[in-house]
């Protein structure tokens, strides 16, 4: 077992178990552990996994994008994770998330797993990474928009498990 699926299991994301992601980005990520400075992930439910990006990147600063602010509020003063309120479907949030966060190095799409939100998240974020970042969009139920994606980056879509959503469209800035 490596690192990221003990931590996986450790915080009880679902990165580990219901879908089978760790292995994935500990494979991305194992020779980048200590280069990477910011983590954003977009839909965090109670912060499970915002703890277990925390303890695998030691030098990282971890943001979590969230519509529900009582689970923003829940985040208060925990060590390297800050939290900023948004919708992935408001241009108006998505916007104030980009002047709030430069120099990304990993984006991670968990929110609302809506196609349309996946692409309209991705194609608003990804200009903006810095060359060599990794934009991840997660639970995918349909590939198709990663052939949408393809045309201006390098995309992989990784099929890591039996269930309909077992999904990962990876995009490398």
């Amino acid at each position: 077992m490596n690192l990221f699926e003990e931590l996986a299991i450790k915080y009880g994301t679902d990165k580990f178990g219901k879908h089978h992601y760790a292995l994935v980005y500990y494979d991305l990520f194992k020779d980048r552990r200590d280069k990477v400075k910011k983590v954003l992930e977009i839909g965090t439910a109670e912060g499970a996994s915002l703890f277990m990006w925390r303890d695998f990147f030691p030098n990282a600063t971890i943001y979590g994008g969230e519509i529900d602010q009582k689970r923003v509020d829940l985040m208060k003063g925990e060590g390297r994770i800050e939290m900023i309120q948004m919708d992935q479907g408001s241009i108006k949030d998505l916007n104030k998330l980009l002047d709030l966060l430069p120099e990304l190095d990993l984006v991670v799409d968990d929110g609302s797993h809506e196609p349309i939100d996946q692409l309209f998240t991705c194609y608003g974020i990804l200009p903006f990474l810095k060359k060599g970042a990794i934009y991840v969009i997660e639970d995918v139920r349909n590939t198709d928009i990663a052939v949408l994606l393809a045309d201006k980056y390098f995309t992989e879509v990784k099929r890591v498990g039996n269930r309909y959503d077992d999904q990962l469209i990876i995009i490398k800035k």
